[in-house]
């Protein structure tokens, strides 16, 4: 036979001493070197390898939560007696894992990855054939990521609607849908009333109050896990002005849910639009059955108001210091609503058009009463 350097003696039982020349290299049974850590070529002094082990891996069908444990299966056996230890060796995709136990830990394993774990013997001096076992690990659920919300408007005074809205959706690796569960609170309490759609949640505005803070919760969800939490907060003001500011207000008449919001050019609003961008989001210009109160006791040169007169509807007092007595502050009262025509010829001379002097050193402001 000529040499075949694909066979080796002693590749297969029996071949150490089967007195042919297998692996045809002219040398034959235990005198060719391949047959060297052969039992049937071991003298009775002469040290032997140990035999080949047999392993598993479990779980035969691991998931990525799951640990990876090699075990012996059937020991390997030392021709000679002597004591065998075993090493570890496992590949993750054919690549070494780094990882020299008999344990793989599962923060280690992803799902589709082929696991293979080879043992070796040893008898302190030899090896032993090396065995192997493969798993691949199966993929489970992922949850979705959290979502990115916000809430808007972003600077809410007392009565705007709060409206909680996904941004950035989440995404599911497993590309399962995902749906959204919304909650709030407000001050730290809970919520319920809100009205849910797929990616938003609304709060009414006559729940929302001033100086308050409110908080949006949300967890995607793909069926079987949950995200993340997401979360956003604004704080809520009483500004009733669209230029930030509160004149007047409770102190003034009593009332927390009316102010007067003055021009900035100190002019008088030329109508009902007009009047109404004086006053901030969630508010608006009075009309003349929504304030019909008076205080009597308020200071006659520290607030004066024109007013805007439509038709009689809408008609906004003054504190006025012009001489008649009647419409005076300490005397009559700051009154919106007139309770008599606003558009009879007493009403257009108390509520003239005119800027008025305040203790004779400067315009009156001019503006609008703001109603919540």
């Amino acid at each position: 036979m000529s040499n075949d350097p694909t066979l080796e003696e002693g590749q297969f039982s029996g071949e150490c001493v089967d007195g042919a020349d297998n692996d045809g290299d002219g040398a034959f049974d235990c005198d060719d070197s391949s047959c060297s850590g052969s039992p049937d070529c071991a003298g009775p002094n002469e040290n032997a390898a140990p035999s080949g082990a047999a392993v598993s891996i479990s779980p035969e069908m691991p998931g990525d939560d799951d640990d990876l444990t090699c075990t012996i299966v059937t020991p390997a056996i030392d021709p000679n007696g002597d004591s065998i230890t075993y090493s570890y060796a496992w590949t993750v995709n054919g690549g070494d894992a780094g990882v020299d136990g008999d344990t793989v830990s599962a923060n280690l394993t992803h799902g589709g990855e082929v696991w293979s774990c080879t043992v070796t013997p040893n008898d302190g001096a030899l090896d032993g054939p090396a065995a192997s076992d493969s798993v691949t690990i199966v993929q489970g659920n992922r949850p979705p990521t959290a979502p990115t919300i916000a809430i808007t408007p972003e600077s809410p005074t007392r009565g705007d609607a709060l409206t909680c809205s996904v941004s950035v959706p989440s995404s599911d690796a497993d590309n399962d849908p995902v749906t959204y569960a919304f909650t709030w609170d407000a001050d730290g309490v809970a919520y319920t009333n809100a009205s849910d759609a797929a990616t938003s949640s609304l709060v009414n505005g006559d729940a929302v109050g001033a100086n308050q803070s409110w908080t949006c919760r949300v967890v995607a969800s793909d069926g079987v896990a949950a995200s993340a939490q997401a979360t956003a907060t604004v704080e809520t003001t009483d500004l009733a002005c669209a230029d930030g500011s509160v004149e007047g207000g409770a102190a003034l008449w009593g009332r927390d849910d009316i102010a007067f919001c003055a021009t900035s050019d100190g002019m008088l609003p030329a109508n009902i639009s007009a009047g109404d961008a004086l006053c901030a989001s969630g508010w608006h210009m009075c009309s003349s059955n929504e304030y019909e109160a008076s205080n009597d006791s308020c200071d006659a040169h520290s607030y004066r108001f024109s007013a805007i007169l439509d038709d009689g509807d809408n008609c906004m007092m003054h504190d006025s210091a012009d001489g008649n007595s009647a419409y005076k502050c300490n005397q009559d009262g700051v009154r919106a609503g007139y309770s008599g025509s606003c558009s009879g010829s007493t009403s257009s001379t108390s509520f003239s058009r005119n800027q008025w002097d305040q203790n004779s050193s400067g315009p009156a402001p001019h503006g609008t009463l703001c109603c919540l």
